[in-house]
């Protein structure tokens, strides 16, 4: 709650304290924060900074040597009390820090944004803050990233006080039945103790009583040497008898005490009044009601403090005169004592009706002593911790003799013992039961406890569990796919039947191995980076082939992390068979890419095969020569001999070229009669003319068509450049091509890309 009004900071640093993070080691979950920041604000230093009475103690820095600062200079300080985001854009023009020394000297503060960090309760006990070295401004943006950052940060800090408040309700209900123990020997205890003292005083009293019988010297030296302090009163109220307890218990020496009036002496002030009535009642009727009993009243002492003394008073005459004498005891350590016990039986007795383990216990005779409210509930019982409960024979499904309680009290451990209970016009419930015989200090046997907890709904949903992992199980291992989880140590948690079907592994001998132990170091290999991504928080993907009973599969996996609370807990594996879908796959590719008359790569295939080659090149810093080529006077094949025929010759003419040139080079059938080839590694104009050469002599022998025998040639364009791109090489090589067939056909020209020079090959051959 920032910003609150009623700042307290001893309230503040109890909740600090609570938390358990001061002096801690270095925590990532905490580093990964500053981190952060330091790399959001561009600033070189980052710190989770917590704030006590003295000090200002970093849980994490980033760019900061020092683990703690005093208070007294920290920024952060500020921040804290004014429980608000703090934004200093340069420190040396704020009065309030211009002189600090973390300031003046190192780290040389100059820019500082803290955002208050705030306890489960609202506390603000330290902030998220970045400092930089040079000023600089903080926009509106700047500083809802800070606080969203210090949300996340605050998040984290109180994570674990649920955490403990659940690990400390399980720990209680462990504890329990200790502490009812426990509870029983004090009391035994505690009564033990009274009785013995009580004897001892009684022992005491009748001791004085016959000392007085006998001598009044005796009385004296019994009166002197007493542990319990003695004050004797006149009528007057004026002190006679002054023992050395009572100086011990008042403070008052004799010599100071006799002859002083009691009431100031050692009367508080608030009952002087009631004390003065009571005296001048007895004097006057010779009766008071304090006299001849013990009674517990304040006393004032010398130092103006209030002791507690039990008191027994009497009156007696001497010489006709009434005295009165009072034995007085300090008993405020055992009052306070027995405040506490009420304090902690009326906290038990809470703790016993809020909890919801039923809780009956009994004494030695078998009678009972308590029921809570659980028990009473789980029972249908309405009736107080006084009637007998609902644990017999005629609820139970065991003999009476066999009841938990009774086995326990006949000296028996009984430890989650499993029963049905039969509620009253409901269904019967199932308890598991756990008692122990009480025993004193002495070895007696007290009587017995017996907690209940009602697991009815657990075992239900337990069973609700089971036939849910039985239905996932069935249908996770008749899907077409392998399906896993792996946590966070890499190993194997769940499998299903698919991974036996694939790979011929047991899914159940998987689990609680490692990827490398299942599926070996191979695998693992293939595989590490995608899991290292889920494992990290992010969904990857990973293809590899396996083998199995000579059948390869191409295996599609995909790792999906499994996070909790912000935090990743492991990775569900989902893999399927790509085989199919890569082979069709494939088989569209090739359909894309070939030419289906000739077989060759089409134009797409060319294009493609032209801009590796020329980023190749690049690379490599080698020329490259494009080639078009036409069949000349195809158009007159197709006229004359028909479609068929002219197919055949583009097949053949693609055929010549393709075994003509090396395996390194592209050949492919751009439309129609138009073909084109990708020369890499040609390094001069003169080259081309020499491949051109080769490429008329491929196609000028004989074409067999339909068994005729036809005359085919070409018209070759080729442009060569030693620094290729696309499109001068192809306004090249189609220059080229057109010069070919303005020098007659049937011979290839060569034209430089980025030079004047254009070379003409060979003309017609004979």
């Amino acid at each position: 709650m920032a910003g609150q009004n009623n700042f307290n900071d001893e309230t503040r640093v109890r909740a600090l304290r609570a938390l358990h993070l001061l002096d801690t080691p270095a925590e990532e979950r905490f580093d990964r924060f500053t981190r952060l920041a330091a790399a959001a604000f561009d600033v070189p230093i980052a710190l989770i900074s917590l704030v006590d009475e003295r000090r200002q103690w970093f849980k994490s820095r980033h760019g900061l040597d020092a683990c703690e600062t005093p208070r007294s200079i920290a920024f952060c300080s500020h921040a804290v009390a004014l429980d608000s985001q703090l934004v200093v854009p340069d420190a040396r023009l704020d009065t309030r820090f211009q002189d600090n020394p973390l300031v003046t000297g190192g780290p040389c503060v100059r820019f500082y944004a803290g955002h208050p960090i705030h306890s489960v309760d609202g506390q603000p006990i330290g902030t998220l803050c970045v400092i930089d070295t040079a000023p600089r401004a903080f926009d509106a943006g700047a500083q809802r990233m800070l606080r969203d950052l210090a949300a996340m940060v605050h998040d984290e800090i109180n994570r674990h006080v649920l955490v403990a408040a659940r690990d400390g309700a399980q720990a209680a209900l462990a504890d329990l039945n200790a502490h009812l123990e426990a509870r029983v020997l004090e009391r035994t205890r505690q009564l033990n103790e009274k009785n013995e003292l009580l004897l001892r005083e009684i022992r005491h009293r009748e001791a004085v009583e016959l000392s007085l019988r006998h001598n009044k010297q005796r009385v004296r030296n019994i009166i002197e040497t007493s542990m319990a302090a003695f004050v004797g009163v006149d009528a007057d109220g004026q002190i006679t008898e002054w023992n050395p307890a009572a100086q011990k218990l008042f403070g008052w020496t004799q010599a100071e005490a006799l002859g002083n009036d009691m009431e100031a002496l050692i009367i508080p002030p608030r009952m002087r009044s009631a004390h003065a009535s009571g005296m001048a009642r007895f004097l006057a009727t010779g009766e008071a009601k304090i006299c001849n009993q013990r009674v517990e009243l304040p006393a004032l002492t010398r130092d103006g403090g209030e002791r507690i003394v039990e008191m027994s008073i009497n009156s007696f005459e001497v010489d006709g005169k009434v005295f009165l004498a009072a034995f007085m005891q300090d008993v405020s350590e055992r009052v306070a004592a027995q405040h506490a016990l009420r304090d902690k039986e009326r906290l038990l007795d809470a703790i016993l009706e809020s909890v919801d383990v039923g809780v009956i216990a009994c004494d030695a005779a078998g009678r009972i002593t308590l029921v809570n409210r659980a028990a009473r509930k789980l029972h249908g019982a309405q009736a107080s911790a006084d009637a007998e409960p609902a644990v017999t024979a005629a609820q139970t499904v065991l003999p009476e003799a066999r009841t938990p309680l009774r086995r326990a009290l006949a000296g028996e451990v009984v430890a989650n013992m499993s029963l049905q209970v039969q509620v009253p016009d409901a269904r019967s419930r199932m308890v598991l039961a756990s008692g122990r015989p009480m025993k004193g200090s002495a070895g007696e046997l007290l009587g017995a406890v017996l907690g209940l907890k009602d697991v009815t709904e657990l075992a239900e949903s337990r069973t609700r569990i089971l036939e849910n992992e039985e239905r996932l199980r069935t249908i996770a291992d008749h899907v077409p796919a392998m399906i896993a989880y792996i946590g966070t140590d890499l190993r194997y948690q769940f499998a299903n039947q698919r991974y036996a079907d694939w790979l011929g592994l047991d899914p159940a001998a998987m689990v609680g191995r490692t990827v490398e132990q299942a599926l070996g170091p191979a695998f693992l290999e293939e595989r590490h980076a995608s899991l290292v991504a889920c494992m990290a928080g992010r969904t990857s993907e990973a293809e590899s082939e396996v083998r199995h009973a000579g059948h390869v599969r191409l295996i599609r996996s995909t790792y999906i992390p499994h996070v909790r609370d912000g935090e990743v807990r492991g990775g569900y594996v989902f893999s399927t068979d790509a085989t199919a879908a890569r082979q069709h796959e494939r088989q569209l590719h090739g359909l894309a890419h070939t030419d289906h008359l000739t077989g060759l790569p089409n134009r797409r295939a060319y294009e493609e095969r032209l801009v590796q080659a020329i980023d190749r090149a690049h690379r490599n810093g080698s020329p490259l020569a494009l080639v078009y080529l036409d069949v000349d006077h195809f158009k007159q094949i197709n006229d004359t001999l028909g479609h068929a025929a002219g197919d055949i010759v583009l097949r053949e003419f693609g055929q010549r070229l393709a075994a003509t040139v090396r395996v390194t080079d592209a050949v492919a059938r751009l439309a129609g009669d138009e073909f084109v080839i990708v020369l890499e590694q040609v390094h001069s104009a003169l080259e081309c003319e020499s491949i051109g050469r080769k490429l008329l002599d491929a196609i000028r022998p004989i074409f067999f068509v339909d068994g005729r025998i036809l005359p085919v040639t070409t018209s070759i364009g080729i442009a060569w450049s030693a620094r290729p791109d696309k499109r001068g090489l192809a306004e090249g090589a189609d220059r080229a091509l057109y010069g070919a067939k303005a020098a007659g056909r049937d011979t290839a020209c060569v034209e430089t890309v980025g030079g004047d020079e254009t070379l003409s090959g060979e003309g017609k051959q004979e």
